[in-house]
């Protein structure tokens, strides 16, 4: 018997689709083309780094060298999809904790609107997420923002026990202040 799990199709014949993973043959795999699943996969590449980790590093340099206006527009690619503009932000908060010695922690955005919803903490009202968050393109001021409770500036630590989701408007004319004293903002 082969590791593949059979599915019976009207015509008797077996589909491969859902695949039994080669290596722990336990958890299933829903892909064509790959034979592992993700953590034996992460598991495996970290063994093929460890052993040929010098010669990787060395083509990916060679390739970066060969090509550099690839590797420009890749990179542009990802620092304008929304996954890259999140890491951008998450590495600014961090580097503003680290410079004023608060502390922070890891998180992400979609953390913090699990945790807390998509209503502002300061003016009570539905954030819009669909608004973009950049400053002064359309409505702007209903979209996202990150607002510390306790700000960076005054020795707040970048955690998510720290964070709560805001209106860009609402957390610029906030500022630094404390959230008791600025309570009031919009409503």
């Amino acid at each position: 018997m082969t590791f593949k799990t059979i599915l019976q199709t009207g015509s008797g014949k077996e589909s491969s689709l859902n695949k039994i993973c080669i290596r722990c043959k336990v958890n299933e795999i829903n892909s064509k083309s790959k034979s592992y699943c993700k953590p034996c996969d992460a598991e495996r590449q970290r063994e093929r780094h460890s052993r040929h980790g010098d010669e990787i590093n060395r083509k990916q340099r060679q390739r970066r060298a060969d090509d550099p206006e690839t590797v420009r527009a890749v990179q542009r690619a990802y620092s304008n999809s929304e996954k890259g503009k999140e890491i951008d932000r998450s590495k600014k908060r961090r580097k503003r904790a680290t410079i004023a010695k608060n502390g922070f922690e890891k998180y992400t955005e979609q953390e913090v609107i699990k945790k807390y919803g998509t209503i502002c903490h300061i003016c009570g009202f539905e954030i819009d997420m669909f608004a973009s968050r950049r400053v002064g393109f359309g409505n702007w001021e209903n979209g996202l923002h990150i607002d510390h409770l306790i700000a960076i500036a005054r020795g707040g630590k970048d955690s998510l026990d720290n964070v709560r989701p805001s209106h860009a408007l609402c957390n610029i004319i906030k500022g630094a202040k404390d959230f008791e004293s600025s309570a009031q903002v919009r409503r």
